[in-house]
C-alpha cells in the first residue's frame, strides 16, 4: 500500500515522489516573494538563494526549474551562456499556486 505525504502546496502525492515535493517547495517560495509588499515588481530570484533556502544541490534546482518552465509556471532570468540564473513565478503558475493554496473544501475533497 503506497504512503502519501502533502506537499508544501497541500496536494497528495505518493511519499517517493520528491521531485513533486521538491518543486512545490520552490513554486510556494517564489509564490510567497511575489506577494511580498518587499518585493513589488515581483523580481527574480537568485538561483542561489533558492539552492539556501530549500538545502538542494545546484543541479537539483536547476532541474526542478527547468521542469517548471516547461509547464510555464515559472520564468526564467539566464547568463550569457544559458545558464540559469534567477527564477520568479509566471502569471499562470501564479493562479495555479493560488488554486491549489486556496481552492474550496469540496475540490480538495475535505469535509467541514
Amino acid at each position: 500500500m503506497p504512503y502519501f505525504m502533502t506537499t508544501p502546496l497541500g496536494r497528495s502525492v505518493p511519499s517517493n515522489d520528491w521531485k513533486s515535493i521538491q518543486a512545490d517547495t520552490i513554486v510556494k517560495l517564489l509564490f510567497s516573494i511575489s506577494r511580498s509588499p518587499f518585493n513589488p515588481n515581483n523580481d527574480p530570484v537568485e538561483v542561489a538563494a533558492l539552492v539556501q533556502a530549500t538545502g538542494l544541490g545546484l543541479l537539483e534546482v536547476n532541474d526542478l526549474l527547468g521542469s517548471l518552465e516547461a509547464q510555464r509556471l515559472i520564468e526564467v532570468v539566464k547568463d550569457p551562456q544559458g545558464g540559469l540564473r534567477a527564477a520568479r513565478l509566471s502569471d499562470q503558475g501564479r493562479e495555479w499556486v493560488s488554486f491549489q493554496l486556496f481552492r474550496p473544501a469540496e475540490a480538495s475533497g475535505s469535509s467541514g
